[in-house]
């Protein structure tokens, strides 16, 4: 299976997951809190903004349900064949109906790609948006690496438009940060309104700012 064949589920909410081997000496699980996350799979602790939410499985299948996308592709992978995510932290609780900033931590599948190298997959998920959006889009930051608790992430920024139905448009700001393991990506995508009251951009970067690998008691 392809990178390519994943680009419904990671653009918009819901990667499918994949297994990840643990190391031998994995570290004591941190303790979930009200504001704090952790998963046992990808071992990453990320905490939230005090009136945000984590949503639960069922929250994330209600959201799905919440609008009718006009790209019919799209709307019905998300409602017959997308998998809840691994931690997903929305302004709003859902089902909201309405552009909800959204932050979703997950697993991306890599297959047969088996690529060792962050920005390669970063640059793999940035080629298949264009072809999947057929050139609408705003590029705002191309492939380029950075760091998140010391480990070095592919990253790009885009903005585009999805139709919904009976709703005004959707316009979208999407980050999106990839870090390769040896059959999958850690991805991160933050995905906010472009303009508004919802732009959120300093809770985004105190939620990226919170991350940590393998996080200690």
């Amino acid at each position: 299976m392809r990178l390519a064949s994943h680009i419904l589920s990671t653009l918009f909410l819901f990667s499918l997951l994949t297994p990840f081997t643990r190391g031998s000496e994995t570290p004591p699980a941190p303790e979930n809190s009200e504001h704090t996350r952790y998963d046992r799979t990808l071992r990453i602790a990320v905490t939230k903004p005090t009136e945000w939410h984590f949503l639960s499985g069922k929250q994330q299948r209600a959201s799905r349900h919440a609008v009718e996308y006009e790209n019919k592709v799209l709307d019905m992978y998300l409602k017959r064949y997308a998998r809840s995510s691994s931690i997903v932290i929305s302004k709003y609780p859902e089902p909201y109906r309405g552009q909800n900033p959204t932050v979703i931590i997950d697993l991306l599948p890599l297959g047969e790609e088996r690529l060792s190298d962050s920005l390669r997959v970063s640059e793999l998920h940035y080629t298949n948006m264009r072809q999947f959006l057929r050139g609408e889009i705003e590029v705002k930051q191309l492939p380029v690496l950075t760091e998140i608790d010391g480990k070095k992430f592919g990253y790009y920024r885009v903005a585009y438009t999805l139709g919904v139905e009976k709703l005004p448009p959707f316009n979208f700001d999407q980050r999106a940060w990839f870090y390769s393991l040896p059959l999958s990506a850690v991805s991160i995508l933050a995905l906010t309104p472009q303009s508004g009251d919802d732009v959120s951009q300093a809770e985004i970067e105190a939620i990226m700012a919170s991350i940590r690998f393998n996080p200690r008691r």
